[in-house]
């Protein structure tokens, strides 16, 4: 599929910051999806997935990552979310049983201190996507074995436990990176 965003985007080196904000109209299934929570009439997911826009829970070595994160807006009206700042989101990389990110999107990162209004429509979803190459917040790349990641909105405190069972994050979701 070298024709697809996910192949040329991975062509242009590595990091990218993709805010799309795909706005995809069409409910959530409001379900118990893996992935996914539900608060203040919100889903939140995460989706791990290959340059090739499939679907993975599993990486080779040294291959970037493209993570989606989805908001979904559940209820029948309209619906507004406000964020203290200018970032929307965050998503983190935990070693298995660790509390600590080694990777943080937002590191190094400065954001406006000004609120952020996200407004929905009627079960209208929007979709924020950034392909991430595995390097770590000490420069070095992520190695074989098996991790944790999140994401969530970026709502007050939402990084003082990345394990918490916190409102607006995505349930935390294992992936292997393999040789």
């Amino acid at each position: 599929m070298s024709g697809s965003i996910f192949s040329r985007l991975s062509a242009l080196g590595g990091i990218l910051l993709v805010p799309l904000g795909l706005q995809a109209c069409g409910g959530g299934d409001g379900g118990d999806n893996p992935g996914s929570t539900t608060e203040n009439n919100f889903k939140v997911e995460l989706e791990m997935r290959a340059t090739n826009g499939a679907p993975r829970t599993s990486f080779t070595f040294g291959n970037n990552i493209v993570f989606a994160v989805i908001v979904t807006n559940l209820s029948g009206g309209a619906q507004t979310l406000t964020l203290p700042t200018s970032q929307i989101y965050d998503l983190a990389v935990l070693s298995e049983g660790s509390a600590t990110p080694s990777w943080r999107w937002s590191f190094n990162r400065a954001f406006q201190p000004a609120t952020t209004t996200l407004t929905f429509t009627s079960h209208q979803s929007i979709t924020y996507l950034y392909i991430w190459d595995g390097v770590l917040e000490n420069g070095t790349q992520l190695m074989p074995g098996t991790y944790d990641f999140r994401a969530t909105l970026a709502y007050a405190n939402y990084a003082s436990d990345w394990r918490a069972n916190d409102e607006l994050a995505a349930p935390v979701r294992r992936i292997t990176i393999q040789n």
